[in-house]
């Protein structure tokens, strides 16, 4: 078997900063959305903004969980071929 490239050697760090970049972007489409919101002057949207701000943080924690269990699953499966001996010629 041959050696494997270096971008997928690579990838588990990948995904670990992709991981960061989309909650960061996340939270922030989220926070324009309720900023948006905050510019009606209207006391009853307060249920609204507290749904909004709970289900900000629920998607972007989602979504870099998945990210970093990606990484992680590729970090481990990369060991699994080193330890077997296939990435030695």
């Amino acid at each position: 078997m041959s050696a494997l490239p270096q971008l997928l050697r690579r990838s588990p760090n990948i995904f670990y900063g992709l991981a960061v970049v989309f909650a960061i972007w996340s939270i922030a489409n989220g926070w324009l959305e309720m900023t948006t919101y905050a510019g009606i002057d209207d006391p009853t949207l307060e249920g609204i903004m507290n749904l909004t701000k709970s289900k900000l943080l629920y998607q972007a924690f989602l979504e870099a969980v998945y990210l970093v269990a990606s990484g992680a699953l590729i970090h481990i499966l990369i060991a699994v071929y080193d330890k077997l001996g296939a990435g030695v010629e």
